[in-house]
């Protein structure tokens, strides 16, 4: 699936060698490798604290399964640390310190990029970091504070707001951890209400490479060195680069939101499914009639666009489905949306007019947020390659939609040769209060700002049966994206392709001066490049050869 296998397997070469090189890593067939007594001593000294617990691959509890949900870029590390305290990851980076082992650090193991797995590393998990807290009281915002440790999943937060009649700006997916998502900017179905998931901040607190405890906030940062003495500044750096500057500054130990009154939720939903030739026409008059009320709807409105092309593994019939849900964030009448909600709901009426006959619709309504979400279903293992593009609201066109039309139709051609072949398509409909944030308020690509879109296309494969990655799907989504550039700025960090070069994904999802200032931040706080993933920021920066202090040696 990607552009073909030579340059599948060139570009995963480049990949090795854009990542700092001569950071000399230990790995576990070396002899720096810890011993057998070592990590013996290593886990006793974990687990006397009751609250931890360390995997090496001959325990029989090693995990057999993925130890990410996309499974084509899942890396075995060489052992795995549960950690659930201060006191753990501390230990943890300590030993991984003392031996030169990478680090990797993962909560729900979502990230499409694989930011959460690295060969051979030290992989600390945070998944058993289950806390959460409420503040009705909170002096940063009237609704309430919620704050969360790093393992929490976002089905656990709804949960808890929603006894104090709260949400909060989170995933839609609700096994999704809090943590990447956060770092990394986060949609959400509220955002058109009440903003990105880091316009929704409050507070950090981590672990930072000195093994200091970190709080940083709008008012500052709090340090408290591992011998106890604390310090504190009104340098607020740290606190905007963790905003949406991902996950290369430290081991988050908790995030504090704030909350926003939950509601009643009102969501239309409508499936049509098409064999033929000519299906993917349905998405087109689908998405001509439903595209001027997006620039136009109120913020109280969302939603998302689905479209996908593949054949039915029984009949071999091929084709695609169209989905679209329209999520308001209230009743379905009795409210000043009455007009819009009216607007939206006698679309099918449009769509039957124009000769679209075999699909479904339901309208159903939520007592809160959190009954939503319960909805949705969970994502499962999938070896997957996925792109993404922010799409700009001024350049929504008649040819944005023949641009998406063009290439459904060449993944359908292409599925009636190969019924393993697909296209998976997701359009988050952003907007509204997304606006409201000024640029570089927090470090997420400017183009969240204008955008009416993030969109992303993916293909996937199942690993049992297709071994090597399959090239023409993935030169698909990576066709698709390219041909969207014209339509779209900037990329969502947690959805885009894992295999730019330096200088696509530091511009798609920063832009070039605010990723100098994410690295001068990194640099101060992590002068070692002790937290490092793929794409993230200082991927390509080697500290032996250029530190952060500027003196060699």
């Amino acid at each position: 699936m990607r552009v073909r296998l030579h340059s599948l397997v060139l570009a995963t070469l480049v990949l090795c060698i854009w990542k700092a090189d001569s950071l000399n890593y230990c790995r576990p067939s070396m002899s720096c490798w810890p011993s057998i007594i070592e990590l013996s001593n290593f886990k006793r000294e974990m687990n006397a604290t009751g609250a931890a617990d360390v995997l090496t691959k001959d325990d029989s509890d090693w995990p057999t399964e993925g130890l990410t949900f996309n499974l084509a870029v899942t890396e075995v590390p060489g052992l795995i640390v549960y950690v659930e305290s201060v006191d753990t990851i501390r230990k943890a980076l300590q030993f991984a310190t003392k031996y030169n082992i990478e680090i990797s650090i993962i909560s729900s193991g979502h990230s499409f990029p694989g930011r959460c797995t690295a060969k051979d590393s030290m992989q600390i998990s945070v998944h058993k970091m289950k806390e959460i807290t409420v503040d009705m009281g909170c002096e940063e915002n009237n609704l309430g504070c919620l704050t969360a440790q790093s393992g929490v999943q976002w089905g656990e937060v709804y949960r808890e707001a929603n006894r104090h009649s709260r949400l909060v700006v989170g995933g839609s997916n609700p096994t999704v951890s809090v943590t990447g998502w956060t770092l990394g900017g986060g949609h959400s179905p509220m955002s058109r209400m009440f903003g990105l998931g880091v316009d929704n901040v409050i507070s950090f607190h981590l672990i930072s490479s000195d093994l200091s405890e970190v709080w940083a906030s709008e008012k500052g940062v709090r340090t408290k060195s591992i011998d106890g003495s604390e310090t504190s500044s009104n340098d607020t750096s740290l606190f905007w680069a963790l905003r949406g500057g991902g996950s290369a500054f430290g081991v988050i130990v908790d995030i504090t939101f704030r909350m926003h009154m939950d509601n009643q939720i009102a969501q239309m939903a409508c499936s049509y499914p098409a064999y033929g030739d000519g299906f993917s026409e349905t998405f087109r008059v689908m998405f001509n009639s439903l595209g001027p009320l997006l620039t136009q709807a109120p913020n109280t409105f969302s939603g998302y666009i689905l479209p996908s092309v593949g054949c039915d593994p029984v009949s071999r019939a091929c084709g695609g489905t169209s989905v679209i849900s329209i999520v308001h964030y209230g009743p379905s009448n009795g409210t000043a949306d009455d007009e819009w909600i009216k607007k939206f709901t006698d679309l099918p009426h449009d769509w039957i007019a124009s000769g679209l006959t075999n699909g479904s619709c339901f309208l159903k309504e939520y007592p809160s947020f959190y009954d939503y979400e319960l909805s949705i279903p969970n994502v499962t293992y999938t070896a997957e390659y996925l792109g993404g593009s922010l799409v700009q609201q001024d350049l929504l066109s008649n040819s944005f939609t023949n641009t998406i039309v063009r290439h459904l139709d060449v993944a359908h051609k292409r599925a009636k040769v190969n019924p393993a072949y697909n296209l998976f398509g997701t359009a988050i409909w952003v907007g509204g209060a997304v606006k409201n944030t000024p640029v570089n308020a927090v470090p997420v690509h400017e183009g969240w700002r204008n955008a009416i879109f993030s969109l992303s296309f993916a293909t996937i494969w199942d690993i049992r049966y297709v071994h090597t990655p399959p090239a023409l799907q993935i030169q698909g989504v990576k066709d698709l994206h390219k041909d969207l550039a014209r339509y779209s700025h900037g990329k969502y960090y947690n959805e885009a392709e894992a295999d730019m070069t330096p200088s696509e994904w530091k511009k798609e999802f920063w832009g070039e001066s605010m990723y100098e200032k994410l690295l001068r931040i990194k640099k101060s706080w992590d002068p070692k490049n002790m937290f490092t993933c793929t794409e993230c920021v200082g991927f390509d920066w080697d500290p032996v050869r250029e530190p952060a202090n500027g003196v060699v040696g």
